[in-house]
Protein backbone atom coordinates (compact mmCIF):
# COMPACT_ATOMS: atom_id res chain seq x y z
CA UNK A 1 0.00 0.00 0.00
CA UNK A 2 1.64 2.99 -1.02
CA UNK A 3 1.02 6.08 1.95
CA UNK A 4 3.14 9.47 0.28
CA UNK A 5 2.24 11.99 3.31
CA UNK A 6 2.43 11.56 7.46
CA UNK A 7 0.15 13.18 9.67
CA UNK A 8 1.07 16.28 12.47
CA UNK A 9 0.27 13.69 15.17
CA UNK A 10 3.09 10.98 13.70
CA UNK A 11 5.49 9.62 16.69
CA UNK A 12 9.23 10.89 15.55
CA UNK A 13 10.16 8.19 13.59
CA UNK A 14 13.66 7.84 15.36
CA UNK A 15 12.08 6.93 18.66
CA UNK A 16 11.87 3.43 17.40
CA UNK A 17 15.43 1.93 17.81
CA UNK A 18 16.88 -1.87 17.59
CA UNK A 19 18.81 -1.93 20.36
CA UNK A 20 20.02 -5.91 20.97
CA UNK A 21 22.60 -7.17 18.50
CA UNK A 22 23.68 -11.06 18.35
CA UNK A 23 25.79 -12.08 15.84
CA UNK A 24 24.78 -15.54 13.79
CA UNK A 25 27.75 -17.46 12.94
CA UNK A 26 28.07 -21.46 12.24
CA UNK A 27 31.72 -22.98 14.03
CA UNK A 28 34.25 -22.68 11.42
CA UNK A 29 33.20 -19.44 10.35
CA UNK A 30 35.45 -17.27 8.52
CA UNK A 31 36.18 -14.14 10.82
CA UNK A 32 37.11 -12.11 8.05
CA UNK A 33 33.88 -12.04 6.50
CA UNK A 34 32.41 -10.43 9.51
CA UNK A 35 31.37 -7.49 8.03
CA UNK A 36 29.34 -9.71 5.18
CA UNK A 37 27.40 -11.81 8.42
CA UNK A 38 24.44 -12.09 9.25
CA UNK A 39 23.16 -9.72 12.58
CA UNK A 40 20.39 -10.20 14.72
CA UNK A 41 18.86 -7.42 15.91
CA UNK A 42 15.91 -7.55 18.51
CA UNK A 43 12.85 -5.16 19.78
CA UNK A 44 10.61 -6.21 22.44
CA UNK A 45 7.00 -5.24 22.99
CA UNK A 46 6.28 -6.94 25.86
CA UNK A 47 5.05 -10.37 25.72
CA UNK A 48 6.50 -10.05 21.21
CA UNK A 49 9.30 -10.03 19.52
CA UNK A 50 10.08 -8.56 16.38
CA UNK A 51 13.85 -10.04 14.98
CA UNK A 52 15.70 -8.76 11.64
CA UNK A 53 18.08 -10.80 9.69
CA UNK A 54 20.34 -7.82 8.90
CA UNK A 55 24.18 -7.15 7.86
CA UNK A 56 26.04 -4.43 9.63
CA UNK A 57 25.92 -2.52 6.35
CA UNK A 58 22.10 -3.49 5.98
CA UNK A 59 20.85 -1.78 9.38
CA UNK A 60 22.88 1.66 9.39
CA UNK A 61 20.97 1.61 5.67
CA UNK A 62 17.63 0.93 7.35
CA UNK A 63 17.91 3.69 9.86
CA UNK A 64 18.69 5.95 6.98
CA UNK A 65 15.31 5.65 5.58
CA UNK A 66 14.37 7.26 8.48
CA UNK A 67 15.95 10.76 7.34
CA UNK A 68 14.23 13.24 5.85
CA UNK A 69 16.52 14.37 2.76
CA UNK A 70 17.91 18.04 3.94
CA UNK A 71 15.87 20.82 2.09
CA UNK A 72 12.79 18.57 1.69
CA UNK A 73 9.64 20.39 2.09
CA UNK A 74 5.74 19.54 1.47
CA UNK A 75 5.55 21.40 -1.76
CA UNK A 76 8.91 19.99 -3.41
CA UNK A 77 7.74 16.49 -2.37
CA UNK A 78 4.51 16.81 -3.77
CA UNK A 79 5.69 18.42 -7.41
CA UNK A 80 8.21 15.71 -7.28
CA UNK A 81 5.64 13.32 -6.66
CA UNK A 82 2.74 14.69 -9.26
CA UNK A 83 5.43 15.38 -11.97
CA UNK A 84 5.47 11.92 -12.13
CA UNK A 85 1.91 10.85 -11.62
CA UNK A 86 0.42 13.27 -13.52
CA UNK A 87 2.99 13.57 -15.98
CA UNK A 88 1.63 15.88 -19.36
CA UNK A 89 3.33 13.15 -21.73
CA UNK A 90 1.36 10.19 -20.01
CA UNK A 91 -2.06 11.62 -20.51
CA UNK A 92 -3.06 9.00 -22.80
CA UNK A 93 -1.99 6.22 -20.94
CA UNK A 94 -3.86 7.45 -17.60
CA UNK A 95 -7.04 7.74 -20.17
CA UNK A 96 -6.73 4.03 -21.45
CA UNK A 97 -6.38 3.17 -17.72
CA UNK A 98 -9.64 5.36 -17.03
CA UNK A 99 -11.65 3.97 -19.96
CA UNK A 100 -12.30 0.46 -18.22
CA UNK A 101 -13.15 2.23 -15.00
CA UNK A 102 -16.69 3.56 -13.71
CA UNK A 103 -16.59 7.18 -13.73
CA UNK A 104 -16.76 7.56 -10.14
CA UNK A 105 -13.40 5.10 -10.06
CA UNK A 106 -11.87 7.53 -11.92
CA UNK A 107 -12.44 10.45 -10.07
CA UNK A 108 -11.16 8.47 -7.04
CA UNK A 109 -7.60 7.62 -8.97
CA UNK A 110 -7.18 11.10 -10.09
CA UNK A 111 -7.50 12.63 -6.60
CA UNK A 112 -5.46 9.88 -5.74
CA UNK A 113 -2.86 10.93 -8.38
CA UNK A 114 -2.74 14.37 -7.19
CA UNK A 115 -3.03 13.92 -3.14
CA UNK A 116 -1.03 9.93 -2.83
CA UNK A 117 -3.03 9.76 0.44
CA UNK A 118 -4.99 6.56 1.14
CA UNK A 119 -8.48 8.10 2.63
CA UNK A 120 -12.16 7.76 2.12
CA UNK A 121 -12.83 10.72 -0.39
CA UNK A 122 -14.58 12.98 2.15
CA UNK A 123 -12.05 13.18 4.88
CA UNK A 124 -9.71 15.86 5.17
CA UNK A 125 -6.14 15.96 3.41
CA UNK A 126 -4.51 19.06 5.41
CA UNK A 127 -2.98 17.19 8.87
CA UNK A 128 -1.40 15.14 6.11
CA UNK A 129 1.73 17.41 5.07
CA UNK A 130 5.03 15.82 6.23
CA UNK A 131 6.73 14.01 3.62
CA UNK A 132 7.27 9.97 3.93
CA UNK A 133 10.95 9.57 4.34
CA UNK A 134 10.90 6.24 3.59
CA UNK A 135 9.70 6.70 0.11
CA UNK A 136 11.44 10.55 -0.77
CA UNK A 137 15.31 9.22 -0.78
CA UNK A 138 16.04 12.38 -2.27
CA UNK A 139 14.46 16.19 -2.65
CA UNK A 140 14.25 15.43 -6.60
CA UNK A 141 12.73 12.45 -7.07
CA UNK A 142 9.70 10.18 -6.65
CA UNK A 143 10.70 6.21 -6.81
CA UNK A 144 7.13 4.59 -8.00
CA UNK A 145 5.71 3.94 -10.95
CA UNK A 146 2.96 6.39 -12.35
CA UNK A 147 0.20 4.06 -11.93
CA UNK A 148 1.18 2.57 -8.68
CA UNK A 149 -2.85 2.01 -7.36
CA UNK A 150 -3.28 0.46 -2.93
CA UNK A 151 -6.06 -1.61 -4.79
CA UNK A 152 -3.12 -3.84 -6.87
CA UNK A 153 -2.12 -5.67 -3.85
CA UNK A 154 -4.96 -6.76 -2.44
CA UNK A 155 -7.74 -8.92 -3.40
CA UNK A 156 -10.53 -7.73 -5.80
CA UNK A 157 -13.53 -8.17 -4.79
CA UNK A 158 -13.50 -8.38 -0.66
CA UNK A 159 -13.06 -4.56 -0.14
CA UNK A 160 -15.42 -3.57 -2.85
CA UNK A 161 -18.03 -5.86 -0.48
CA UNK A 162 -16.73 -3.84 2.58
CA UNK A 163 -20.22 -3.27 4.69
CA UNK A 164 -20.71 -0.67 6.81
CA UNK A 165 -19.21 1.95 4.35
CA UNK A 166 -21.55 4.92 3.07
CA UNK A 167 -19.66 5.75 0.44
CA UNK A 168 -20.60 3.03 -2.35
CA UNK A 169 -18.91 4.12 -4.97
CA UNK A 170 -15.30 5.06 -3.30
CA UNK A 171 -12.99 2.15 -4.37
CA UNK A 172 -10.34 3.36 -2.07
CA UNK A 173 -12.49 4.82 0.68
CA UNK A 174 -13.58 0.82 0.55
CA UNK A 175 -9.99 -0.57 0.74
CA UNK A 176 -8.82 1.91 3.79
CA UNK A 177 -12.04 0.43 5.94
CA UNK A 178 -10.98 -3.11 4.67
CA UNK A 179 -7.23 -2.68 5.64
CA UNK A 180 -8.22 -0.79 8.90
CA UNK A 181 -10.75 -4.27 9.66
CA UNK A 182 -7.48 -6.20 9.05
CA UNK A 183 -5.07 -4.40 10.71
CA UNK A 184 -7.47 -4.16 14.10
CA UNK A 185 -8.43 -7.85 13.68
CA UNK A 186 -4.66 -8.65 13.38
CA UNK A 187 -3.62 -6.28 16.47
CA UNK A 188 -6.42 -8.19 18.82
CA UNK A 189 -5.44 -11.64 17.68
CA UNK A 190 -1.92 -10.89 18.97
CA UNK A 191 -2.83 -9.52 22.19
CA UNK A 192 -3.41 -13.13 24.21
CA UNK A 193 -0.14 -14.73 22.52
CA UNK A 194 3.31 -14.55 22.98
CA UNK A 195 4.85 -14.38 18.97
CA UNK A 196 8.43 -13.40 17.80
CA UNK A 197 8.32 -12.29 13.94
CA UNK A 198 11.53 -12.73 12.39
CA UNK A 199 12.55 -11.27 8.92
CA UNK A 200 15.92 -11.95 6.66
CA UNK A 201 17.02 -9.54 4.32
CA UNK A 202 19.48 -11.30 2.00
CA UNK A 203 19.30 -13.03 -1.03
CA UNK A 204 17.17 -16.16 -0.97
CA UNK A 205 19.76 -19.16 -0.98
CA UNK A 206 21.76 -17.41 2.10
CA UNK A 207 19.43 -17.62 4.75
CA UNK A 208 18.65 -21.41 4.34
CA UNK A 209 21.27 -22.46 7.17
CA UNK A 210 19.63 -20.51 9.24
CA UNK A 211 15.98 -21.06 8.92
CA UNK A 212 15.89 -24.82 8.92
CA UNK A 213 15.23 -24.92 12.50
CA UNK A 214 11.84 -23.22 11.83
CA UNK A 215 8.19 -24.55 10.62
CA UNK A 216 6.99 -22.35 7.70
CA UNK A 217 2.98 -22.30 7.15
CA UNK A 218 3.23 -20.39 4.42
CA UNK A 219 6.00 -18.97 2.35
CA UNK A 220 5.73 -16.05 -0.19
CA UNK A 221 7.90 -16.31 -3.46
CA UNK A 222 6.85 -13.59 -5.41
CA UNK A 223 8.52 -14.04 -9.15
CA UNK A 224 12.16 -15.25 -7.65
CA UNK A 225 10.87 -19.04 -8.99
CA UNK A 226 10.87 -17.59 -12.60
CA UNK A 227 13.56 -19.26 -14.82
CA UNK A 228 16.11 -15.27 -14.70
CA UNK A 229 16.08 -15.90 -11.26
CA UNK A 230 16.09 -18.91 -9.22
CA UNK A 231 14.30 -21.35 -11.03
CA UNK A 232 11.31 -23.32 -10.42
CA UNK A 233 11.56 -25.67 -7.42
CA UNK A 234 12.60 -29.54 -8.33
CA UNK A 235 9.78 -30.70 -6.15
CA UNK A 236 6.31 -29.71 -6.33
CA UNK A 237 2.90 -30.33 -3.81
CA UNK A 238 0.41 -31.37 -5.99
CA UNK A 239 -2.59 -30.73 -5.28
CA UNK A 240 -3.02 -27.31 -3.80
CA UNK A 241 -4.13 -27.36 0.10
CA UNK A 242 -3.49 -23.38 0.92
CA UNK A 243 -4.69 -21.12 -1.23
CA UNK A 244 -6.71 -21.15 -4.41
CA UNK A 245 -5.20 -21.75 -7.38
CA UNK A 246 -6.95 -19.26 -9.86
CA UNK A 247 -7.44 -16.35 -7.21
CA UNK A 248 -8.34 -14.07 -9.96
CA UNK A 249 -10.42 -16.23 -12.46
CA UNK A 250 -14.01 -15.21 -12.79
CA UNK A 251 -16.52 -17.72 -11.11
CA UNK A 252 -19.79 -16.66 -12.73
CA UNK A 253 -21.76 -17.66 -15.99
CA UNK A 254 -22.10 -15.27 -18.18
CA UNK A 255 -26.30 -15.03 -17.58
CA UNK A 256 -25.69 -15.10 -13.66
CA UNK A 257 -27.18 -12.66 -11.07
CA UNK A 258 -23.71 -10.50 -10.63
CA UNK A 259 -21.60 -11.70 -13.22
CA UNK A 260 -21.46 -8.37 -14.56
CA UNK A 261 -20.49 -6.54 -11.87
CA UNK A 262 -17.63 -9.32 -11.07
CA UNK A 263 -16.81 -8.80 -14.91
CA UNK A 264 -16.45 -4.65 -14.45
CA UNK A 265 -14.53 -4.90 -11.62
CA UNK A 266 -11.72 -7.12 -12.49
CA UNK A 267 -11.98 -5.45 -16.29
CA UNK A 268 -11.06 -2.13 -14.14
CA UNK A 269 -8.17 -4.28 -12.14
CA UNK A 270 -4.52 -4.45 -12.51
CA UNK A 271 -5.31 -8.25 -12.35
CA UNK A 272 -5.84 -10.35 -15.97
CA UNK A 273 -8.27 -12.94 -14.03
CA UNK A 274 -5.41 -15.79 -15.73
CA UNK A 275 -3.15 -15.59 -12.12
CA UNK A 276 -2.30 -18.79 -10.97
CA UNK A 277 -0.81 -19.67 -7.40
CA UNK A 278 2.20 -22.39 -7.74
CA UNK A 279 2.44 -24.11 -4.49
CA UNK A 280 5.65 -25.88 -3.82
CA UNK A 281 8.09 -28.04 -1.23
CA UNK A 282 11.12 -27.00 -0.82
CA UNK A 283 13.90 -29.66 -0.95
CA UNK A 284 16.39 -29.77 1.74
CA UNK A 285 18.79 -31.23 -0.81
CA UNK A 286 18.88 -28.81 -3.81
Amino acid sequence: MELTILPRSCPPVHSIRLHRVKLVVRRGYDVRRVVSAMFEWERTFGERWLRLMLTKDQRISLLSHYDFPTGLTYEMAKQNRVGITLAPERVDFRERGYFAQKPSSRIVNTRFREEGILLPFGLRRDPFIHPNPTIFRTIDSWPLKDHADPLDGWPIYEPQNISGFVGANDVHGKLYTYLEKILVKFHESLSPHKITFKLFNSNIEEPRGHIWEYRFDRVEVFNISDLAYTGPANTMKDPHTIIEKWPTRLKKQPKAEGAREKFKTLLASSFSGCEKYVERKLNPDH
